[in-house]
């Protein structure tokens, strides 16, 4: 295993399982309608039957992350769309929590912020962000990069003074 690899040699490993579209659309998009009817008195509960999916892969990812002794596992990664739903998330850092001992996070985005996240994310023990720098010259220093992620601590330190959690770099980069 690639993770006992990495513990033999002590580093420490977060396990970060990753919803991909396959229609290629970015995660921060998923959301579904609520109580809309295309056909009058017929209700589809989405909301319930994602959740549903993602609690159970999240469980089994979080029992694997016991049986190998991972130090941190994420819920859930630039969800944008999913956030409202405080007590489903809730329901899911829950069932996580009962088979899972390490730190339990999640991987936001700028803007991630509102009051409904930080209802459930508040519940975690660390809040990870995604920060790929859009540096607005070609070829920039290191000071000019450093300058431009500046820019985002005010963000982190609202989510940090909002929820008392550690905040890190679950994702960096600068696009080329």
């Amino acid at each position: 295993k690639v993770i006992c690899r990495f513990q033999k040699r002590g580093i420490r490993v977060l396990l970060k399982p990753v919803i991909d579209c396959l229609d290629s659309t970015w995660r921060g998009h998923i959301t579904f309608p609520e109580n809309e009817q295309q056909i009058q008195g017929v209700l589809t509960d989405y909301w319930s039957r994602w959740f549903e999916s993602n609690r159970a892969a999240m469980t089994y990812y979080a029992r694997l992350s016991q049986e190998w002794g991972v130090e941190a596992i994420t819920v859930g990664q630039e969800l944008m769309g999913v956030d409202h739903q405080t007590l489903r998330w809730l329901e899911t850092v829950a069932a996580v929590r009962d088979v899972y001992t390490g730190w339990t996070c999640t991987n936001a985005i700028m803007g991630q912020s509102r009051p409904a996240f930080v209802g459930w994310a508040k519940t975690l023990d660390a809040i990870g962000y995604s920060n790929y720098v859009n540096v607005p010259i070609d070829k920039p220093t290191v000071a000019e990069v450093q300058e431009t992620v500046a820019d985002t601590l005010g963000e982190w330190r609202t989510i940090h003074e909002l929820t008392g959690n550690p905040i890190y770099w679950a994702e960096c980069g600068c696009r080329s």
